[in-house]
């Protein structure tokens, strides 16, 4: 099969290369576009991403930017579904560039929405809610039900990501009335009704909504990337259910499939869950060892720290179109007030060059003193509105550092949370006289694997590089003040810095918490401090 797909591209290439650019090289670039597309829903992304390859320079040839903007469009699905977002943003902007010079406002808003689709990947759940809703307020006056829909089903699914379940109601009930006609966007609406109604706490109507897709969905839904939707829906649904034994059928079933890194993360995550909650502890370990492998390697594929330059280039450029727009808008009124000041100008001259007696020199200067005041007014104004302007970008720059702080803490919880809950499965299991006299093999080495895990704390490297992007300036300034501190002090007064219990660094450092409060008096001592001031005070005061 796949010999024939290669035949196939390489006679469309040499077609292209032998040919002049005419009707039939047209079509060879629409049928690749055509396949492609087809491919990428069947989730043999590779195989779309070539013919899409040898399209888009059929296209370049052919001078248009339809199809190219097409092209683009579709390799960034195409990566994204590879999680590869830095190459998915890449392509997306470039269409998006092309939407705005040269296309129309409805390809316009469809590359916006992609892009939106993106920051909700990457948990930017405001940027994604502000690019969804400008799509959907440009599109809900049009005829478009499908557009509509799907616009609607997008702030669904991000209004489930802020709480915001008055909006998702909302969104809900248009979503539901647009798609009522087309039955996979139905389907994958019902699904985020789902997670909708779990997260409500309505476990038993998500069970059976869930289970209903599941059975209905026929040939061409099981075919398509929406059937591993439906697949987590009702996982999601059997956990909260407490139906472990249908979760681990269901998530066994779904592992069988053509799944990517993020997707496959998923149902370890759910079989470990399940698995330790019927107490099959060995199980549970293996998929949670398979879980860490599968977040490590999403953590490698999807180049977050690109992702953001490209995300940080495209609203560069978006704030730059806006302008542009906002220019173009307002021209013509631009022209009429400047037109309207030269006119100003002139009668005011000719007024005074008119006057000659002192009553009339007397209002000559009276306007202009008028006029003075109103410039001054203006200039007031202007004035009140950049320092406006000024105060609501340091609140959101404040916001940004906050969220940070609370993201950070978080993050060192539920390494401390989860430490602590390894700790404690090795104290039970290390009493446990049947685990003592157990000749189990493979026991014995996930036993000595989760300690050694326990040991090495991979976390603590991803969490002092997130602190130190966060927190630069306090660790310089502690450097500073104090160059005596080793690293392991610095390290412990960071978690001290971002308010972290005794307990919880002590389990998050894998000491007791005897030894915290032992050491947090030695550093306190160290750092000259007598007493009066506690360490975290000081601490927040560098």
């Amino acid at each position: 099969m796949k010999i024939m797909r290669y035949i196939f591209i390489i006679i469309l290439f040499l077609k292209g290369l032998c040919c002049p650019m005419t009707s039939s090289a047209s079509e060879s670039c629409d049928s690749l576009i055509q396949i492609a597309i087809k491919a990428s829903i069947e989730k043999d992304y590779q195989y779309s991403l070539e013919l899409l390859s040898q399209a888009k320079q059929l296209a370049i040839n052919e001078k248009s930017p339809e199809k190219l903007f097409r092209i683009l469009k579709n390799i960034g699905i195409n990566k994204a579904e590879l999680l590869d977002y830095n190459g998915a943003l890449n392509n997306f902007f470039e269409a998006y560039k092309i939407a705005v010079d040269k296309l129309d406002k409805r390809q316009e808003m469809s590359i916006l929405n992609n892009i939106a689709g993106l920051y909700m990947q990457d948990n930017k759940m405001e940027k994604a809610n502000e690019y969804y809703m400008k799509v959907y307020d440009t599109v809900k006056g049009t005829t478009d039900s499908l557009f509509i829909g799907g616009c609607a089903m997008n702030l669904v699914s991000v209004s489930m990501g802020l709480n915001d379940y008055v909006q998702v109601d909302y969104f809900l009930d248009i979503a539901e009335n647009m798609l009522k006609k087309y039955t996979l966007e139905l389907t994958k609406l019902h699904t985020l009704k789902v997670n909708c109604y779990l997260n409500k706490g309505k476990n038993r109507q998500a069970y059976d909504l869930a289970l209903e897709l599941y059975r209905k969905a026929g040939k061409q839904i099981r075919n398509s990337m929406l059937w591993v939707d439906i697949q987590m829906s009702l996982i999601n649904a059997c956990m909260a259910m407490k139906d472990y034994q249908s979760a681990i059928f269901y998530s066994l079933d779904a592992l069988k499939g053509n799944l990517n890194i993020e997707e496959r993360n998923f149902f370890y995550r759910n079989l470990s869950d399940a698995y330790y909650a019927i107490s099959r502890y060995e199980k549970a370990f293996a998929y949670k060892d398979s879980m860490i492998f599968a977040v490590d390697s999403l953590w490698n594929i999807t180049g977050k720290k690109q992702f953001e330059n490209n995300r940080i280039q495209f609203e560069f450029f978006k704030k730059e179109k806006e302008f542009e727009e906002y220019k173009t808008k307002h021209k013509t009124e631009l022209i009429f007030w400047g037109l309207s000041v030269v006119i100003a100008i002139i009668l005011i001259w000719a007024l005074v060059n008119q006057v000659v007696k002192n009553k009339q020199q007397k209002k000559i200067v009276e306007l202009e003193l008028d006029q003075e005041k109103k410039n001054q007014q203006l200039l007031q104004n202007q004035l009140d509105e950049e320092q406006a302007k000024s105060f609501l970008e340091r609140r959101q720059f404040q916001h940004e550092i906050e969220m940070k702080g609370r993201e950070l803490v978080s993050n060192a919880l539920v390494v401390a949370n989860r430490n602590s809950l390894i700790q404690e499965i090795l104290d039970i299991l290390s009493v446990s006289d049947t685990i003592k006299k157990s000749k189990d093999v493979k026991l014995k080495e996930a036993i000595r694997k989760l300690r050694k895990q326990l040991e090495e704390n991979e976390e603590w490297k991803h969490f002092t590089t997130y602190f130190e992007q966060v927190n630069d300036t306090f660790i310089n300034s502690l450097i500073d003040r104090h160059p005596e501190l080793t690293a392991n002090e610095v390290r412990f007064l960071s978690l001290v810095y971002i308010n972290l219990s005794t307990k919880e660094i002590s389990s998050l450092l894998n000491i007791t918490p005897e030894y915290c409060k032992k050491k947090k008096q030695q550093i306190t001592h160290k750092l000259g401090l007598d007493g009066t001031k506690s360490l975290y005070s000081y601490l927040i005061s560098i």
